[in-house]
């Protein structure tokens, strides 16, 4: 997909330790990417992980909806901090490494007031926008309803049974995304519970034609 749509801009927010930096270099990508993660270990991890590659950007932020302030509940395993406390039930999940151990202050801009800078001397960008902010995904999307029209394909995480309070069900994500001019490529799942139900899984969507189809990718190919 990401050479099918020519990509040349990797936007990976909610970033962590560099995850999944690291896989789409190991996938062949050599475009830009921009990490954006706001707890501070983890930033500090990020920016070790990516070392010397020039065309890997680290930033310290958190996106949503609107700009202002928020509290980021940092758990013992700093993968499932949130914007969001816990919900009842996560601890079934994680009962070792899910405890918050911290509060940190983070800075939330919305990705419409940052996109142009992440994208800057890219004369025609070609973005996936890849967000995995542990049940936040929705109001980041919400915050870049005015760059959204500049992505080619996005990747966000869905819930089916939500580990923290106040996310939306998995429909309501895919439905916003779909009326904002993406359809589902594939749904890959994270977590399920012991009997087998889905909990959580990464949503892949992709831009569509004016006529509600699939756009026919371009012919000529780069990255991964």
């Amino acid at each position: 997909m990401l050479s099918a749509r020519r990509i040349n801009c990797v936007l990976d927010v909610g970033a962590n330790r560099g995850q999944f930096g690291l896989l789409a270099r190991r996938l062949g990508y050599s475009g830009r990417i921009v990490s954006v993660e706001p707890g501070s270990e983890a930033f500090g991890m990020l920016r070790a992980v990516r070392g010397n590659d020039m065309a890997w950007e680290t930033v310290r932020l958190a996106l949503g909806s609107k700009p202002g302030l928020a509290k980021l509940h940092v758990a013992r395993s700093d993968d499932l901090s949130s914007l969001r406390p816990l919900a009842s039930g996560a601890e079934d999940f994680f009962p070792e490494t899910c405890q918050i151990i911290r509060t940190e202050d983070v800075v939330v801009p919305t990705l419409d007031s940052c996109f142009d800078q992440f994208v800057r001397d890219l004369p025609q960008p070609r973005v996936f926008l890849k967000i995995d902010t542990q049940g936040y995904d929705l109001e980041v999307l919400k915050g870049a309803r005015q760059v959204l029209p500049r992505v080619e394909a996005l990747q966000v995480e869905v819930s089916f049974s939500p580990l923290y309070e106040g996310v939306p069900p998995w429909y309501e994500t895919i439905s916003w995304c779909e009326a904002h001019g993406f359809g589902l490529y594939g749904l890959f799942p994270l977590l399920r519970d012991p009997r087998g139900q889905l909990v959580e899984a990464d949503a892949l969507l992709v831009r569509i034609g004016e006529e509600g189809s699939e756009a026919s990718p371009p012919s000529a190919a780069g990255g991964a």
